[in-house]
């Protein structure tokens, strides 16, 4: 592990390049040295400007021994006693002093547990203490403190092969991407949402695996081949790995980034992340990205919205659940504006059509769009948000179809949850085109399914819909343009006078709609 360190700091470029520390965590674990062992809390005033350390990523599991609580904090600051906390830890620190580093930061040894203002001050620097530290020590293959980092190695795959009556035994030869795919991108750590975050700022992550130690920096993936003295290079193509190398401007802090090209990176690392976020408190999920955000914020100065980017923004609702769909709760904690897609507890992806001819043009114009956020953290949690559009509007008809994925003619209609996949229309619904291209005679596009807020009015916001599903839609030539006819269906309803904004060059009237 030291020598991967050295050869990081010395001999790769880019972010992984030795620099100056300039950020220092409110509070760190002074674990002394090897020679001369110490466990107790520093405060930043107490360190040097450029104080290396490292930072720990870990599983909780259902027992924490041993927290920094507000009744503690003095005895933290004289003096921790080991054996009292948990086995990941006791090897975290370990590993620090055997790696020559003094310090160490551990969330819950290093955030007041029992103070929420410490909690929201902190979370809102945690992007900052990872993208800062040393190294990241991570506890991969672990699923709770109890366990460790140095686990028991799985013994070497083998098999036994009957030949002609002659059973003889097998050793394997190891797929080494099957370390990087299976047992680190799908290890019980990196299911855990705020890692997502911890693992892709940190400049260098050791990964402590069911089998084997492993090494991730921007540079380098690889791992220890103790029966053969040596390591293994993995040629990983695991996300991480690929969007690092994209985003090394981003990291690095450059603000002289692309914004389509930093808008373009954010969704598709989303798209990872909203599969692999799983969280104890749903409310964490903008917050646990918040680090990696405000990267991309000071490297574009695009403005921030709920996990959305002002710049280029239509394109970025167009994110679609597939075949899956949240099941449906009434008491999920608000998370995010409907309209986003960390407001859906499912694993999104993007609408793409893959066709190099496909070259939509906007058909919603974007009158106005805010959130209110909990503290004055941009990048964290938000209670409430409105999208206002300007556009067309156009009655959802029924299917009649229990299938998950309802079908009209070639309107292709899919419900962020599953109670609305049922096919049957309990409450009206509205299609809103937000792309479309005609061309050669085929009209196609893709847009939001809409379910109207009846109380909206009587809790004094006006006309408000929130968004229940995803739509897109292909007529070639010689089909009817239904588009076109559920739109003009919706202008003579009574919702589509109240509210009429004005008509389009065809005649064609527009609305004025606010999603929440």
């Amino acid at each position: 592990m030291k020598k991967w360190l050295d050869d990081c700091v010395t001999t790769h470029p880019g972010a992984c390049s030795s620099k100056t520390v300039d950020f220092i965590p409110t509070r760190l674990l002074d674990v002394g040295t090897l020679l001369e062992p110490n466990l107790q809390l520093r405060l930043r005033h107490e360190m040097l400007n450029e104080t290396i350390y490292f930072t720990l990523s870990h599983c909780w599991g259902p027992m924490v021994p041993k927290r920094l609580l507000l009744g503690n904090l003095e005895e933290f600051c004289n003096g921790i006693n080991a054996q009292a906390l948990s086995r990941t830890f006791q090897d975290a620190i370990y590993s620090t002093r055997k790696l020559g580093v003094q310090y160490l930061w551990i969330d819950s040894l290093c955030i007041i547990q029992d103070s929420a203002e410490d909690w929201q001050t902190e979370a809102a620097m945690m992007g900052q203490v990872y993208a800062s530290g040393f190294c990241n020590l991570a506890a991969t293959a672990a699923t709770e403190g109890s366990q460790g980092m140095f686990l028991d190695k799985l013994p070497p795959p083998q098999v036994v092969i009957d030949i002609d009556g002659s059973k003889d035994l097998w050793h394997l030869n190891e797929n080494y991407g099957y370390h990087w795919g299976n047992m680190l991108n799908f290890a019980p750590l990196n299911w855990r949402g705020w890692v997502f975050q911890e693992r892709f700022l940190s400049a260098r992550v050791i990964h402590f695996g069911r089998s084997r130690i492993y090494w991730e920096c921007g540079q380098k993936t690889c791992c220890d081949w103790p029966e053969r003295s040596t390591e293994k290079d993995l040629n990983s193509n695991s996300w991480t790995n690929q969007s690092k190398s994209d985003w090394q401007d981003i990291l690095s802090g450059s603000a002289t980034v692309d914004k389509d090209k930093a808008v373009q990176m954010w969704t598709a690392i989303i798209n990872h992340y909203s599969s692999h976020g799983a969280f104890t408190f749903k409310t964490d999920k903008l917050l646990a990205i918040g680090g990696l955000a405000s990267r991309v914020q000071k490297s574009t100065q695009c403005r921030y919205l709920a996990g959305i980017w002002e710049h280029n923004l239509l394109p970025q609702l167009m994110w679609d659940v597939g075949h899956g769909g949240a099941d449906d709760t009434s008491v999920s904690p608000y998370v995010a504006p409907s309209w986003s897609w960390a407001s859906i507890d499912v694993p999104i992806s993007r609408y793409i059509i893959n066709k190099v001819d496909y070259k939509p043009s906007p058909a919603v114009d974007i009158h106005e769009v805010d959130v209110n956020l909990v503290t004055d953290n941009e990048f964290g949690q938000v209670n409430g948000g409105f999208l206002v559009l300007i556009g067309r509007l156009g009655v959802m008809q029924e299917t009649g179809t229990t299938e998950d994925e309802a079908r009209a003619g070639r309107i292709e209609v899919r419900m962020d949850r599953r109670e609305d996949n049922s096919g049957a229309l309990t409450r009206p619904q509205y299609l809103l085109v937000i792309e479309e291209q005609r061309k050669d005679g085929v009209f196609e596009g893709a847009g939001l399914v809409l379910q109207y807020v009846e109380d909206s009015k009587l809790l004094g916001n006006g006309h408000v819909f929130t968004r229940v599903g995803f739509f897109q839609f292909y007529f070639g030539q010689g089909t009817n343009d239904r588009i076109r006819d559920i739109q003009d269906e919706f202008d003579k309803t009574l919702l589509a006078k109240e509210l009429a904004l004005g008509s389009t060059s065809d005649g064609k009237s527009q609305y004025v709609i606010k999603i929440i």
